[in-house]
C-alpha cells in the first residue's frame, strides 16, 4: 500500500491549525506580540507607527488565517488530484470552509476565543488562493517553458 504524502500533510497541517485555535486568549495575544516585536526589528517601525497596534495585531490575525488557509486549501487540493477525483476545486473549497466553520465553533469554547463569521470567509479566501496558487504551478510546469496563457 503506498502512502500518501498529501494526506498526511494535510492532516498535520489540519492538526496544527486545530492546536493554533485551541490557543487561550492571552497566548494567542503573546504570539502576535511576539511577531510585533519581529517586524519592529526588520524595520518595520515607521509601518507600525503609521497604524495603531491594534490594527497591527488585526492585521497579523486575519493575515494569519489567509495564510494557514491558503496552504490547507493547496494541500487539500493535492490530495484530492492524487486520488483522481473530479471537481477538485469545488470539493476542495467545499471541505475546506466545512473544516474552518468547524475551526471556529471549536474556539468559540476556547477561553479568551470567539467564533467570527468573518473569520471563515477569510479562511474560504486563503482556500481558494491555495487552490489558485497549484493551479498556476501546475500549469507553469506543464507548459515546459511555453508561454503562459491565464
Amino acid at each position: 500500500m503506498k502512502i500518501n504524502r498529501y494526506l498526511i500533510l494535510t492532516i498535520i497541517w489540519m492538526i496544527i491549525i486545530f492546536l493554533f485555535s485551541a490557543q487561550r486568549g492571552e497566548i494567542s495575544d503573546m504570539n502576535n506580540s511576539f511577531l510585533i516585536e519581529v517586524l519592529l526589528k526588520l524595520g518595520m517601525a515607521d509601518f507600525l507607527n503609521i497604524i495603531s497596534l491594534d490594527k497591527a495585531n488585526i492585521i497579523i490575525r486575519k493575515s494569519a488565517h489567509f495564510f494557514e488557509y491558503l496552504i490547507l486549501g493547496a494541500l487539500i487540493f493535492k490530495t484530492l488530484k492524487s486520488y483522481c477525483l473530479k471537481n477538485l476545486s469545488l470539493i476542495t473549497l467545499c471541505s475546506g470552509v466545512l473544516y474552518a466553520a468547524s475551526d471556529e465553533i471549536h474556539q468559540y469554547f476556547v477561553s479568551g476565543r470567539t467564533a467570527a463569521l468573518k473569520d471563515v470567509l477569510i479562511d474560504s479566501l486563503g482556500l481558494a488562493a491555495g487552490i489558485m496558487v497549484i493551479k498556476i504551478i501546475e500549469r507553469f510546469k506543464g507548459n515546459h517553458g511555453r508561454t503562459i496563457v491565464l
